[in-house]
């Protein structure tokens, strides 16, 4: 099933470090940072990501999901939340900082329900302190 997600940011990495400019985003499995938008219901600096990807029922009742985004082991899929110099090298990336937003707590009935009312399944990501970030799954509007 192909499942569109929806990644909110409340408070993103600044664009610039110093005097380096930088880049935040979602990092896909080539290292390009997709750039999120601005998703002003949710803050003034609040950037969303909204991205298509395959799911399929787990031994679970958690879905298994695949796509450009998603790295990691079938236990363990995360996206990336990544933050570079503008100019990064994307064969050899030296992330300035990259937080795990897990995958895995997202139930395949929340999948069923969403697809069936053609909305997205989201989550609201607001501590980037941590390397890892647990993201509650709702369905979107």
């Amino acid at each position: 099933m192909q499942v569109m997600l929806r990644v909110i940011v409340s408070v993103p990495m600044p664009n610039r470090s110093g005097d380096t400019a930088m880049l935040f985003g979602l990092q896909d499995k080539e290292n390009n940072l997709l750039v999120g938008t601005p998703c002003p219901e949710v803050g003034i600096d609040a950037v969303e990501y909204v991205i298509m990807l395959n799911a399929k029922q787990g031994d679970t009742e958690y879905a298994d999901f695949t796509g450009a985004y998603v790295h990691g082991i079938a236990r363990d899929r995360v996206l990336y939340l990544a933050y570079a110099p503008a100019d990064y090298n994307r064969a050899a990336p030296e992330w300035k900082r990259r937080v795990k937003i897990s995958l895995m707590s997202v139930k395949w009935s929340l999948l069923e329900t969403a697809a069936m009312a053609e909305k997205p399944v989201q989550a609201v990501v607001g501590n980037l302190l941590g390397t890892r970030s647990d993201a509650v799954w709702t369905m979107g509007s």
